[in-house]
């Protein structure tokens, strides 16, 4: 697990300290926490990052889908037809036909 209460010299960096720190936090890929005298917190991290966080959920909420359907077709219950389907999928994403 990534620690973002990593704490760093309460001093502020000059010029050249800021983009050293920088650089150096973008090549770790790790986000951080950044604070006024240790209010007011924000953490932040790189847009790739948040990128992944995005492909998570919706791979878990993929799964969380199939997991639903297999047990209801393990139940009896049936799916729908590949029409039924293109015209669901053309209605809510505009999907061809």
């Amino acid at each position: 697990m990534i620690d973002i209460d990593r704490k760093f010299d309460p001093y502020p960096p000059t010029m050249g300290e800021m983009a050293r720190l920088v650089l150096e936090l973008k090549a770790a890929g790790e986000p951080i926490s950044l604070s006024i005298n240790g209010r007011g917190k924000l953490a932040v991290g790189s847009d790739a990052t948040v990128r992944q966080l995005f492909e998570l959920v919706d791979q878990l909420e993929t799964i969380a889908v199939l997991n639903d359907r297999l047990q209801a077709s393990e139940g009896g219950e049936q799916g729908i037809s590949l029409e039924e389907f293109k015209l669901e999928m053309h209605q809510k994403y505009g999907t061809p036909l």
